[in-house]
């Protein structure tokens, strides 16, 4: 029986431990980059969930704004360009994001691109004049 106790204690440790791992390391983290040409200007961003509003950031050239994400919730992001440009797209989607530790997003002049590597960029879409 000591055998059995013993067992049974290590496997709880173990589960412990292993969730605590997938909870501290399973956070993503989105980044959104601003790779506009020098002297273009800032880029006002404006970012929420559901039940989570991070507010509006100016967004410098060259700067990166980031934030851990709740990994079921979707992140709405908004963009505005001074004079007439803006754009909206989903900086996370669970379905599409989670597994990943990072969901990069370059603010380009030709649109907006995403990745999980920080080197591989897919065109996700375009800014729209308002």
């Amino acid at each position: 029986m000591t055998k059995m106790k013993t067992w049974s204690f290590s496997l709880v440790l173990v589960l412990i431990a292993s969730s605590l791992f997938i909870t501290i390391s399973g956070a993503t983290t989105v980044h959104i980059l601003n790779s506009m040409p020098k002297n273009s200007g800032q880029v006002d961003i404006h970012c929420k969930s559901k039940n989570n509003d991070l507010g509006s950031r100016v967004l410098e050239e060259g700067k990166d704004y980031n934030w851990p994400v709740e990994e079921n919730a979707v992140y709405f992001c908004e963009a505005v360009r001074l004079p007439r440009n803006i754009a909206s797209w989903h900086a996370f989607e669970p379905e599409r994001d989670v597994g990943h530790d990072s969901v990069f997003w370059l603010v380009k002049e030709e649109g907006f691109f995403r990745s999980w590597d920080n080197s591989t960029w897919v065109q996700e879409g375009t800014w729209e004049t308002g």
